[in-house]
């Protein structure tokens, strides 16, 4: 507001005719633990970052910084992942080529 006032006393912005339609969102969530696991990788720095998120509880069963984002080093996590805490009904993952 502290800049917004004076802009619209001095005629440099229009004010909204009317309000802006607030957006709402909804929120997709398992309902039960192991339904589905979220895999995805990211690039940080010099290391690839794999993630294997839980979709219900938002828990990260797994995650590892690896040398290459290659299937190899995806499958051994999510191995270790459900030796850790049983297999999932699901995996939802992008399609990316690792994949």
């Amino acid at each position: 507001m502290t800049v917004y006032r004076p802009l619209t006393e001095s005629g440099l912005n229009i004010p909204l005719q009317k309000p802006r339609i607030k957006r709402t969102y909804i929120i997709w969530e398992r309902k039960h633990p192991n339904s589905l696991w979220q895999c995805d990788l990211k690039l940080v720095g010099q290391e690839w970052l794999v993630g294997i998120l839980d979709d219900h509880s938002r828990f990260v069963t797994a995650s590892e910084l690896f040398d290459e984002g290659i299937t190899e080093n995806i499958i051994w996590l999510l191995d270790r992942a459900v030796h850790e805490y049983a297999k999932p009904r699901e995996i939802l993952t992008d399609h990316g080529s690792q994949f």
